[in-house]
């Protein structure tokens, strides 16, 4: 596939502030990750969306959900996974990627900034957009 078309896929598959209220399967949520990350790498974002950065904020109905999502962001190679692999996110990509539950902020919207965040690199942790004293509600 050329770099043209590629491009012109990506952006129409990568919405910016998709909101999709659905069950991904873990191949389609993966596949999307994987998506992201080579829109990223590619710098996609900068000339469709006028953007430097971004990142992708997933947001599921229970912890469970968001730390399996958090998992599938996660994998690392095996023996049927090669480092190739679509559906690996690089190591230093990973930092893209940001989850949690709508019960965290639901009762209070502004607590989307607060410390509800779990990254891949820190998945035990609360992380925020904007840096404590931003109380949470």
């Amino acid at each position: 596939m050329n770099k043209v078309k590629k491009e012109k896929q990506l952006r129409t598959l990568l919405k910016p502030f998709e909101n999709k209220w659905v069950a991904l399967s873990p191949a389609r949520l993966v596949n999307k990750y994987g998506m992201y990350t080579a829109m990223f790498e590619n710098r996609i974002h900068n000339e469709a969306y006028k953007v430097k950065h971004f990142r992708v904020l997933t947001v599921t109905k229970s912890a469970e959900r968001a730390s399996n999502a958090l998992q599938y962001a996660t994998r690392e190679p095996n023996k049927t996974r090669k480092k190739t692999d679509p559906f690996i996110i690089p190591q230093n990509r990973r930092g893209l990627f940001l989850f949690t539950t709508d019960l965290s902020y639901n009762e209070h919207p502004q607590n989307v900034l607060a410390s509800v965040w779990r990254k891949t690199n820190t998945p035990q942790e609360l992380d925020c957009f904007i840096p404590s004293p931003l109380p949470r509600l």
